[in-house]
């Protein structure tokens, strides 16, 4: 088995992480460029993900801070409410960011702001992609 969550319900083995649910007792892998984003929602935790194309929604019991933790630097935390698979990244500004396949744009916390434009810079994002609102 590969590394997990303290909580013990997300597991990363190779590029594919496993959320062992309770309620059905079932376990789902996702491939980790399927993963768009992780939302924290009144203590409610949501991966939203693509199968076949479709995004889908699954409730996870698992804090942004352990998914963060075990995923390292694949995605990006732009606020205490989201974690950010950046290949996924459209644009963004000093305040929030737009997703493929998203109809909402996503927060950016103030002070995480230049943490995540470092970031994103270094994974190739020009300067003319930056767009304000």
């Amino acid at each position: 088995m590969g590394k997990q969550t303290p909580c013990g319900r997300v597991v990363l083995c190779e590029n594919y992480l496993l959320f062992i649910c309770k309620r059905p007792k079932c376990t789902k892998r996702i491939h980790i460029s399927d993963l768009i984003f992780f939302q924290s929602i009144k203590h409610r935790k949501v991966v939203h993900f693509l199968f076949n194309g479709v995004q889908f929604k699954l409730k996870i019991a698992c804090s942004l801070k352990a998914l963060e933790e075990l995923l390292e630097d694949k995605f990006i935390r732009i606020h205490s409410q989201f974690l950010v698979n950046p290949d996924y990244i459209l644009e963004y500004s000093s305040d929030d960011m737009f997703l493929k396949g998203q109809e909402k744009r996503l927060s950016i916390a103030p002070d995480r702001f230049d943490e995540v434009d470092k970031k994103l810079k270094g994974l190739g994002f020009r300067v003319e992609e930056i767009q304000g609102k």
